[in-house]
Formats: structure tokens, C-alpha cells, sequence
């Protein structure tokens, strides 16, 4: 009885704290994925500048 109630916490509370942590996950790789295509688009304007000049 008390492992089933333990485990139904547990499930509550991973329910209110999952989109957050999902959220978080997200938004930590869209700044890696946003400085990675930055970085992407400058070496490839660079590269087209050396192409043209």
C-alpha cells in the first residue's frame, strides 16, 4: 500500500514539475541551436565574400 502511494506522489508530482522541465530542455537547446545557425550564416557570408572579392 505504501509503495502504490509513494509511486501516485511521485507521478503528481513529475506531472506538475514535466513541462517545465521539458520547457527548459527546449529552451537550452534553441539558444545552442540559435548561436550554432549564427555562427553557420557568418562562416557562409564569410566564405561567399571570399568567393566574390
Amino acid at each position: 500500500m505504501e509503495s502504490t502511494q509513494m509511486l501516485a506522489l511521485n507521478k503528481k508530482c513529475w506531472d506538475t514539475v514535466a513541462p517545465y522541465f521539458f520547457k527548459w530542455i527546449v529552451y537550452r537547446n534553441m539558444v545552442r541551436i540559435q548561436r550554432l545557425k549564427m555562427r553557420f550564416i557568418c562562416s557562409i557570408q564569410s566564405e561567399i565574400k571570399r568567393f566574390l572579392i
